[in-house]
């Protein structure tokens, strides 16, 4: 089941085994989603293959076996994960096996949440997903287009000037790929098997470094070799 379904008018609708049959409205459904998510995180089977079970540890956590969720009006139930989604109390995370998951987010965190990504496009929301999916590994610009389907590179392009003007993103480059920019989250070093550690600025190589270095070497190399022949000296 996805959750893309164009808002109706609010209903109601009775929950089985609550309250001996009473009906609840809209933002009592919400309150009951956000109850099960913050339990555990309830998986959606992917858009292209509806009738896919549920991996292992969902087998009782998705929206058709949930044995509260299942006894929600189907529409309804989508109108309200829709509108948790949008007010970042729910948060939609890829499964390694297929679908997605809905993950909790607090009061606070989605506050937080709307102050940093408001007024970001749904577009523009999966590059950074994708991008912070990657870890301290990044991603090239290629590879977001492959990962996020969105195949005009102009528009991957706009999207990555947007988020690294509100500081969401940042670039740098790999001593592996020469001078081609990758992506990664501001808050985050990329690894130093990319950038090569200490000995690498911006992707190339730290020449003064290495001179500083080899000169303290020679120096250290002298020092021995003076300390040696005094010692031979004396016997």
């Amino acid at each position: 089941m996805g959750a893309d379904a164009a808002e109706p008018p609010a209903k109601r609708v009775k929950v089985e085994g609550e309250g001996g049959g009473a009906k609840m409205d809209a933002k009592q459904v919400e309150a009951v989603v956000l109850a099960e998510c913050k339990k555990h995180q309830q998986w959606l089977s992917p858009p292209e293959a509806p009738d896919m079970p549920p991996p292992k540890d969902f087998e009782m956590n998705s929206l058709d076996t949930n044995p509260v969720l299942k006894t929600l009006d189907a529409q309804l139930l989508l109108v309200c994960i829709n509108r948790l989604i949008h007010s970042s109390r729910l948060k939609l995370t890829s499964h390694a096996k297929g679908g997605q998951c809905l993950m909790y987010v607090s009061e606070e965190k989605a506050r937080q949440e709307i102050e940093k990504f408001g007024g970001l496009t749904q577009n523009e929301l999966l590059v950074y997903q994708k991008i912070q999916e990657s870890g301290v590994k990044g991603l090239f610009q290629r590879d977001l287009k492959s990962r996020t389907g969105i195949t005009n590179p102009n528009t991957i392009r706009t999207i990555i000037e947007k988020l690294m003007k509100r500081k969401l993103i940042k670039d740098f480059t790999s001593v592996h790929t020469g001078k081609k920019k990758m992506y990664i989250l501001a808050g985050l070093e990329p690894s130093k098997e990319l950038t090569g550690g200490n000995w690498y600025t911006n992707g190339e190589l730290d020449q003064d470094l290495v001179d500083v270095c080899m000169k303290m070497g020679q120096c250290t190399q002298r020092r021995q070799h003076g300390e040696k022949r005094r010692e031979g000296e004396r016997e």
